[in-house]
């Protein structure tokens, strides 16, 4: 049933005896960072309710139905009236709801509970998805509450399943009406094999994207090699400036690459970036250069590492620790980073 999905072995025995046995739950959350296939399996799972020609209890992927269940036409508009509905994919039994940006609206959540109430069309049940169900938020209250009226008295034909990657941002009242799975990320060698396998890309690359992408198949896809060496090498000049008399009007400099013009879309995973080569150069103070993130350019790494106190690289923890945990609230990305960089370069001084 899952054959294709990478990774969380448990989970998918988990998920294919629930299946088999025909004991799926009517809510079910499903937790885990980003790009780790979340969405994959709960269209999965839908399948399940509307495959035509099962075996041995599980959905066979092959049927017309199995087929027409993963055909989806999302909006990607940003226009409001279009992020206000269910989408249905090519099967009128499965329909997801996305986000517009950071919102997911009322409307959406209420078109949601009209359709929950129809009984299945050609399957035998209906599976409704909440993609980025974090964006419910605790500040969109009236859609929290909306789905939670569903939650409470779901029809016995109608299964939801929220996928998340901040499960803590989604209200309780919903948490405890639903069953939750939280799934691991993927480990570096699945995602290296499976880079080798479908991209033409040497063993090398395949490498540094696997371990730059955190689990993440998806993000291991995105990452542009070349925009990602051209950072990493910023983010080590910017570490190592902190330590000369230049430091902090270096490391500001840096700060606005981290951040963009306009606050980029990409800011958590270039604040990931410096945070794998902070941990690398204190792993080297450790002796521990055997498993660094950043292998490739590991005597650029030693070499930085002798420039630089373990006290330090602890202190730069602390702050990019702190930074992310801000990131939960509105904050301006510029002022936070900027002030991190300040911070950090007295630790220096």
């Amino acid at each position: 049933m899952f054959d294709s999905l990478k990774g969380n072995r448990a989970i998918k025995r988990l998920l294919e005896r629930v299946v088999s046995e025909d004991r799926v739950p009517q809510a079910l959350i499903f937790a885990g960072r980003e790009g780790i296939g979340k969405k994959r399996f709960a269209l999965e799972m839908a399948r399940y309710f509307v495959c035509t020609d099962r075996l041995d209890g599980l959905p066979c992927g092959k049927c017309p139905a199995c087929v027409r269940s993963n055909d989806f036409n999302l909006p990607t508009s940003g226009k409001k009236p279009d992020y206000e509905k269910v989408y249905f994919s090519g099967h009128p039994d499965i329909g997801m709801i996305v986000p517009n940006k950071n919102t997911i609206y009322v409307n959406a959540i209420r078109n949601l509970e009209e359709e929950a109430h129809y009984l299945p069309y050609e399957g035998r049940a209906r599976v409704f998805i909440v993609d980025e169900a974090e964006k419910l938020g605790l500040s969109q209250k009236n859609a929290a509450n909306a789905l939670l009226k569903t939650l409470e008295e779901p029809p016995p034909t109608t299964h939801i399943i929220l996928i998340t990657s901040k499960p803590s941002t989604i209200l309780q009242t919903i948490h405890s009406r639903c069953q939750t799975i939280r799934f691991s990320p993927i480990n570096d060698s699945e995602i290296e094999d499976h880079l080798l396998e479908t991209n033409e890309i040497s063993t090398g690359d395949a490498r540094l994207k696997a371990r730059a992408a955190k689990g993440s198949i998806a993000r291991a896809i995105s990452i542009d090699l070349e925009d990602y060496r051209r950072l990493r090498l910023l983010l080590l000049e910017s570490i190592s400036s902190v330590t000369g008399a230049t430091g902090i009007a270096a490391a500001l400099k840096v700060s606005e690459e981290l951040t963009g013009p306009k606050e980029s879309p990409n800011f958590e995973e270039n604040l990931e970036i410096l945070q794998t080569l902070v941990r690398d150069l204190l792993m080297i103070k450790q002796g521990l250069e055997s498993d660094l993130t950043h292998s490739d350019i590991q005597d650029q790494l030693i070499a930085l590492a002798r420039e630089i106190t373990a006290g330090a690289l602890v202190s730069w923890i602390g702050e990019l620790e702190s930074l992310k945990a801000d990131l939960r609230f509105n904050i301006n990305k510029k002022v936070a980073t900027d002030a991190m960089f300040v911070k950090v370069g007295g630790f220096h001084k």
